[in-house]
């Protein structure tokens, strides 16, 4: 494999990495309090607000990722 076809697979691994990221972090941005506004009597929900509200973007993220653990597991809803 050539130079150039291998530098063209690392770019766009690398783009679409970036774009991924980018979506993760607009869906955290936009609807972390909507889906929690769904699992409203969750303990789980409730104490992952309490403890990283004051994380801004990065709590925000976690959030979101722990809500979609969340929904998987009805034992908390």
């Amino acid at each position: 494999m050539s130079n150039v076809a291998q530098a063209i697979i690392v770019i766009s691994i690398l783009f679409f990495g970036v774009v991924s990221a980018c979506g993760i972090i607009l869906s955290s941005y936009f609807f972390t309090e909507s889906v929690e506004s769904y699992l409203h009597n969750s303990k789980f929900v409730e104490n992952n607000r309490n403890v990283l509200s004051h994380a801004g973007l990065m709590g925000l993220l976690i959030r979101n990722c722990a809500n979609g653990i969340n929904v998987f597991d009805s034992s908390t809803l």
